[in-house]
């Protein structure tokens, strides 16, 4: 069980012959809540179901470690647990990504027996987590206890914690240091040690970086009363000459801290110091005094892509390798990966995982406070980093929601003043700031779009908001159509590249920080998408310079060679787009017409109930009421009528939208059922399918009408039979026949941006008529006052289909994410 581990990080386990750290990796047991069965499980492990779970394993202590004191570590359980040792309740969390550290009292554990661990964890997002249950181009997030489980066992006072202030004269010549030391003392002996102060001191060595047989700084601190008591050593050093770390000299120091008493040594702990200064001066970062040009990328971490020490190495490799600097973590790391951005030399931007969240969800009290709370877990996590430059409070804002300023404002009141870091957030629009933000710098995002306008809004934001710089972000995100549009993964790649290249070039020359490329790999959404119609059920958003499996594209190539200067020889490639099936919709507008029409000269009875319903619609409702039948044929020829012109307006919208993101959006929030969802993304994308798909939908519809409608004769007294309700509802319908002749072209219309809203003000009119047409009909057939009829026709089966749809998904907010992207939407996206 005994395990050391390789790297002592800022918040690692150091290592040190008096610590030891369990590993409770490995094989655990789990099962889903209301399950009986324990099954096998690999810890860390990514749990794709969403759900309550309950885990457990066992471990063994040996005797000799009765006097020592227990940390139980969890780097990462997404979203909510609830963790116990040996049946006892030790700890909750409500929100992941962050590490748990949880003291466990030595009289909780077995020493001559197993020790059980239980933990529950609740994988749901919904609006209160964070992440939120879905959002715009949201990433699939890691479920589970997905990263490393320990136990790390301590003496009985022990440093636990090195927090650091640093501060340097002109020009460099020396840096103070102020090293707080945080102690964790086992309370049973705290008596004793206040009675033998003197015996209690803290030596602290500091080696220059590369050699640890140069000592630049060594001092010896005898520890107060008050220190004790607080936990809190500190000891203030002084460096001459001091090497300052940067990406391209990543200079670390190393620094032993010993603490000692009468009988020796009693902890050893080891860690590192990195000197630098980061300021920002107008729209320039001044990185030790030199000006320092952003050039990042954002890095997701994915079950394709965890972050493991060993793959996180090869990652921070690769990243250098491409020429970039920076990377930002839009899920938080663990601080093993901070530790190994330090050694390589690698700027980190550590992210609140709060994407393109509606201000209306961001009110939302339980979600404030989880915010707090996870920024105050973050900011512990980014101490000490020397390769931490900012902290993001979250991304995909909107200048137009004033609202989420203010949830800006009570994350940012929280977040100390530091010369450490710099506070920025993401927004995703162009307009300019109508309040005071608690930020160092913003970011804009550049998803799915490069606005002309950019180059003016810069100019002109510099010029207003002059201590607000701005760094560009997502940049690669604004190739979306290629993907779909091209059938040739090669041209693909060319023209990624070649807009990309110009971009970035473009970027360069504006009065930026610098840029940040959207994302390293594809990856899987949290909702299926649109985007990968050859393979929906991946829910693949194509945005990397890689493949979701790491296969490097060209993009990544002229990353590399810009940042190098070499030249690439390629240009724009018109894509090979595939042949368009518009021509399905003229082709079935042009047949339904045909049917309709062949009918409609051939049965002089079709003509004469046209005629009746549109002229004297009371005197059709009164013979129906009478009993009064109408050949069900033609009633049939009428429906198919109908039905085929909305299928083929629903087709022609949704084949229209099918690369547009915000309806994909929309289409994954109003269809949460997943096998649904991926039948509306084949049929988008076979036009044909998609109008069988919807004629069949709208039959079962109209047949589902008929049965309330049914009921409703039923009860109301009226005896309408069946096929006279059918006939009712069928040819009060008829007026949709009216709409077969635009559904023709609607695909072709949507074109004209300038007619889309005359468009859906039609159909929107068109349904009001239907509707009020069933209204009249429903008074006069079964003698019903209006209001009854008003209940009946309208306010029932709202209620019936808001029940269901609150059903399908309580934690819905409807009217937040349509107030977000209408704003979205206004920005040009």
């Amino acid at each position: 069980y005994l395990s050391v581990p390789a790297v002592a990080g800022q918040d690692a386990a150091p290592v040190h012959f008096q610590r030891k750290t369990i590993d409770l990796n490995g094989e655990w047991e789990f099962k889903k809540k209301g399950e009986n069965n324990w099954r096998k499980i690999v810890i860390p492990a990514n749990i794709r179901e969403s759900g309550s779970f309950f885990f457990k394993r066992s471990f063994k202590l040996p005797l000799l470690y009765r006097d020592a004191q227990f940390v139980l570590m969890f780097q990462g359980i997404n979203f909510s647990c609830r963790v116990k040792v040996n049946g006892q309740y030790l700890a909750t969390q409500n929100h992941g990504f962050t590490a748990l550290r949880i003291i466990v009292a030595g009289h909780l554990l077995r020493f001559a027996g197993n020790n059980t661990i239980e933990v529950e964890v609740d994988t749901k997002l919904s609006q209160n987590t964070i992440p939120l249950r879905q959002s715009l181009f949201q990433p699939e997030p890691l479920r589970g206890i997905f990263r490393d489980v320990s136990l790390q066992i301590l003496p009985s006072v022990a440093i636990i914690k090195l927090k650091n202030q640093i501060t340097f004269s002109t020009g460099y010549q020396s840096a103070s240091v102020s090293c707080n030391f945080r102690l964790q003392t086992d309370p049973d002996i705290m008596p004793s040690l206040q009675k033998n102060l003197s015996d209690l001191r803290l030596r602290l060595i500091v080696y220059a970086p590369g050699d640890t047989q140069k000592i630049v700084f060594s001092a010896v601190h005898i520890i107060s009363r008050t220190e004790l008591e607080t936990e809190s050593v500190n000891i203030p050093v002084q460096i001459q000459q001091p090497k300052l770390w940067s990406p391209a000299h990543p200079c670390l120091y190393s620094v032993e801290a010993i603490l000692e008493s009468g009988s020796g040594t009693v902890d050893r702990f080891i860690t590192y110091l990195g000197l630098r200064k980061i300021v920002l001066q107008k729209s320039k970062l001044l990185l030790n005094d030199e000006m320092f040009v952003i050039r990042g990328i954002q890095f997701i971490e994915t079950r394709q892509h965890y972050l493991s020490s060993a793959y996180a190495a090869e990652l921070l490799q690769s990243i250098k390798s491409l020429g970039l600097n920076t990377v930002s973590w839009f899920f938080p790391p663990p601080a093993s990966v901070l530790a190994k951005a330090d050694s390589l030399g690698l700027l980190s931007v550590v992210c609140l995982p709060v994407w393109n969240s509606p201000a209306g969800l961001l009110e939302n009290s339980g979600k404030t406070e989880m915010s707090l709370a996870m920024t105050q877990k973050l900011l512990a996590l980014i101490s000490g980093h020397p390769s931490v430059f900012a902290f993001s409070l979250g991304n995909g804002y909107d200048f137009r929601e004033t609202r989420s300023f203010e949830y800006l404002n009570k994350l940012g009141d929280t977040v100390p003043s530091s010369s450490a870091f710099l506070i920025t957030a993401g927004f995703r629009n162009f307009n300019y700031l109508s309040s005071t933000l608690p930020l160092d710098f913003i970011t804009i995002d550049l998803t799915g779009r490069y606005p002309n306008r950019l180059d003016t809004w810069l100019e002109k934001w510099v010029v207003e908001h002059p201590g607000l710089p701005v760094l560009i972000d997502e940049v690669s995100f604004a190739f979306i159509p290629d993907v779909t549009d091209s059938e040739s993964v090669s041209i693909f790649e060319v023209n990624q590249a070649f807009r990309l290249k110009q971009t970035i070039q473009r970027i360069l020359k504006q009065p930026a920080l610098g840029y940040s490329l959207g994302s390293m790999y594809d990856w899987r959404g949290t909702y299926l998408t649109l985007f990968s119609p050859r393979a929906p059920q991946k829910g693949l958003f194509p945005f990397g310079i890689a493949s979701v499996e790491g296969t490097p594209r060209m993009a990544w190539n002229m990353i590399q060679n810009l940042n190098s200067g070499k030249q690439d020889q390629f240009s724009f490639q018109k894509p090979d787009l595939p042949v368009s099936q518009s021509t399905v919709f003229i082709f079935s507008g042009f047949v339904i017409i045909l049917f309709f029409l062949y009918f409609f000269r051939k049965d002089h009875r079709l003509r004469g109930n046209l005629i009746r319903v549109f002229s004297r619609p009371a005197g059709f409702h009164l013979e129906l009421k009478e009993g009064r039948k109408v050949p069900l044929g033609i009633s049939v020829v009428v429906l198919i009528t109908e039905i085929m012109a909305w299928a083929l307006i629903f087709v022609s919208f949704f084949y229209f939208f099918r690369k547009h993101p915000l309806f994909d959006f929309w289409l994954a929030e109003i269809i949460p059922l997943e096998k649904i969802h991926l039948l509306l993304i084949y049929m988008a994308w076979q036009p044909i399918f998609g109008l069988l798909g919807f004629s069949l939908l709208f039959g079962i519809i109209t047949f589902l009408l008929v049965g309330y409608v049914q009921g409703l004769s039923i009860i109301s007294g009226a005896g309408l039979s069946m096929r006279n309700v059918f006939t009712f509802l069928t040819w009060e319908g008829s007026i949709f026949i009216f709409l077969l002749p635009p559904a023709l072209v609607f695909y072709r219309l949507l074109f004209f941006k300038i007619l889309l809203i005359p468009l859906l003000l039609l159909l929107f009119l068109f349904s009001l008529w239907y509707f009020y047409r069933l209204f009249i009909g429903v008074i006069t057939i079964f003698t019903l006052p209006g209001w009854q009829a008003f209940l009946y026709v309208y306010l029932v089966p709202f209620i019936l289909l808001l029940i269901v749809f609150l059903l399908m998904d309580h934690s819905r907010s409807l009217y937040a994410h349509s107030e977000y992207l209408f704003h979205v939407w206004q920005s040009g996206f």
